[in-house]
């Protein structure tokens, strides 16, 4: 009797035991859900920050040669590929600090969730630095290409042509490219102010066509030589202008760039002191 009532009793013992198991074994295993969900959004975060940190000595360089006011068209060129990187880890940070937090589950810890946060404010900051340095390197790019064709004419004749009507018709011409070439000017912000002097000068270009036809036309070579003078004193002014809005250009943003790796240092030392040395 007794070893029957011992028999039917270790059934109970058994769905008593599986019951404790379900009921326990989640809250055991839900802090290790939050850990490893933490850390993968973690690692996210770090490998943004380190690919934008990467890119920013290449992106000094670029600078350097885009603001230094000797540099040929093809080396400037060649700053495109760090340009183009910076602003795939840019845009590539932006996505992901886009992307909202992960929450802890019901009856999970939350506190393996909490460096992600200020990891990720830093991130959507330094995505938005670095596309605004791609942003202003890329229009100081553009502009220095168009505007190395503003207002360089050939040799022009301080004598008229023995073909006077098709001289002015290849005047003509030249007025017209120099619009065409004025209309595709960018204005970024960083040379928005020269672009104007540009487009002053520009039109400054219509009246100074009439103005040295006219000296042509009457054999006034002084009046002749003073215009071509001006046309290339003109140039050369803009070029000096400009050089000078290229180093100050190259100091803003040079700072820019140290205070983006700062802030990716701190951020990245703040997220490995969490998630490597503190063990989240």
């Amino acid at each position: 009797m007794h070893r029957e009532a011992t028999k039917a009793f270790w059934p109970w013992i058994i769905v008593i035991a599986v019951a404790v198991a379900v009921l326990f074994a989640p809250i055991l295993w839900l802090p290790g859900t939050s850990e490893a969900r933490a850390a993968a959004r973690a690692r996210e975060y770090h490998d943004a920050l380190f690919g934008l940190r990467q890119e920013l000595a290449e992106t000094q360089q670029a600078l350097l040669v885009l603001t230094e006011p000797s540099a040929e068209p093809d080396a400037l060129g060649e700053t495109v590929p760090a340009l183009v990187r910076l602003e795939d880890w840019g845009r590539h940070a932006r996505e992901i600090a886009d992307d909202s937090l992960p929450r802890a589950w019901p009856l999970a810890p939350s506190e393996p969730f909490g460096p992600l946060a200020p990891a990720r404010d830093a991130l959507a900051v330094a995505a938005g630095t670095a596309e605004s340095t791609v942003e202003d390197l890329v229009g100081v790019l553009n502009y220095r290409v168009a505007f190395d064709e503003i207002l360089v004419v050939d040799s022009l004749p301080l004598l008229p042509p023995l073909n006077f009507r098709r001289f002015k018709g290849t005047l003509s011409d030249l007025d017209s490219a120099q619009l065409a070439l004025l209309a595709e000017l960018p204005r970024p912000v960083l040379l928005r102010s020269h672009a104007s002097k540009v487009r002053d000068a520009v039109g400054r270009f219509d009246e100074w066509i009439d103005e040295y036809v006219d000296a042509l036309w009457i054999g006034d070579t002084p009046t002749a030589a003073a215009l071509l003078g001006e046309l290339t004193d003109t140039r050369s002014r803009l070029e000096n202008e400009l050089a000078a809005e290229l180093s100050a250009i190259r100091v803003t943003v040079d700072s820019r760039i140290l205070v983006l790796a700062d802030e990716l240092d701190t951020a990245l030392a703040a997220l490995e002191a969490s998630f490597v040395d503190g063990g989240s």
